[in-house]
């Protein structure tokens, strides 16, 4: 291999390189922003799915005691609060909603993101997963 033909395999890949990483933002700059809402969405219906009958959902919780550093917000209801937690699973991390009433017990658990593998992490979608954890105070 000559200098020059080096020197041209080192510009195609450059160039490949640019136009690659320009269509990776244009995709990235259209699809954002969908991905932002469907997120904030399926957060909202996980707030929601905790909530014990007759329970409303209020504000945010600017400031709030974590001493484990799972907790990302805290949602105070009518009777309790609705916690966001984010913890470390198998295939990465794992966002859900833990609603707990006033008296310490669950309300429900919701699943809001996770990379778990199917039929084995993922399980903890299914409803009789999740269900088990209602009414317990430990």
């Amino acid at each position: 291999m000559n200098k020059q033909s080096g020197l041209r395999a080192v510009v195609t890949l450059l160039l490949i390189t640019v136009v690659m990483a320009g269509l990776l933002a244009a995709v990235n700059s259209i699809t954002e922003e969908p991905i932002a809402q469907y997120q904030a969405e399926k957060t909202q219906q996980a707030l929601a799915g905790v909530l014990a009958d007759g329970v409303t959902l209020g504000q945010a919780l600017d400031a709030f005691p974590d001493e484990t550093g799972l907790i990302t917000g805290v949602y105070a209801t009518s009777d309790g609060y609705v916690m966001l937690v984010t913890t470390a699973g198998y295939g990465g991390d794992i966002d859900m909603a833990v609603g707990v009433s006033s008296t310490g017990s669950v309300t429900g658990v919701e699943l809001i993101s996770h990379s778990e593998t199917s039929n084995l992490g993922a399980n903890a979608e299914r409803p009789e997963f999740r269900e088990q954890f209602v009414g317990l105070t430990e």
